[in-house]
């Protein structure tokens, strides 16, 4: 800084202004420049910031529907079963109208388990 400061006393001293002034624009011109790269150095920072954070949610909603695709698979298999026992529970209910139902028979109707599938929602 100290010769920048020694190059402006001299062209000022001398008085060669149009040589000053050339030299002002100049050292204009390396601070815009300056402050150029500052800025494309920050913006190029904050994008990889952001694709950091979308990585993550992206892997945080590939597990969710990786759990999800559990739970549905489970429920599927949950479904049938019910539906096997209910058909079951209709076909006794039709052959014995009228006589009275064993125990296995009150078992089968009891066994109907139906439970609402909760989604993972996060």
């Amino acid at each position: 800084m100290r010769i920048f400061r020694k190059i402006r006393k001299n062209l000022l001293i001398s008085g060669k202004i149009k040589n000053y002034l050339l030299y002002a624009l100049g050292e204009i011109l390396l601070i815009v420049i300056g402050v150029l790269i500052a800025w494309k150095i920050n913006n190029l920072n904050e994008l990889r910031k952001n694709r950091i954070v979308e990585l993550k949610i992206y892997q945080s909603l590939n597990e969710e529907l990786n759990s999800n695709l559990i739970l549905l698979d489970a429920s599927i298999a949950s479904y049938t079963k019910n539906t096997l026992a209910i058909e079951k529970t209709m076909d006794i209910i039709v052959q014995e109208e009228k006589n009275e139902l064993a125990l296995d028979d009150k078992l089968s109707i009891i066994n109907v388990d139906y439970k609402a599938t909760k989604l993972h929602n996060g």
